[in-house]
């Protein structure tokens, strides 16, 4: 795996988190995921 591989895998994890602890809130708090360029 290389960076670019690792660091999709880590917003993936991250944006998992942040929606089992705050559905629905998980583009807000988590800025690293690449959802975040859809609003």
């Amino acid at each position: 795996m290389d960076d670019d591989d690792v660091y999709i895998y880590i917003c993936l994890l991250v944006d998992c988190f942040c929606s089992l602890n705050y559905p629905g809130k998980s583009i807000q708090l988590n800025p690293l995921t690449p959802s975040i360029n859809h609003l």
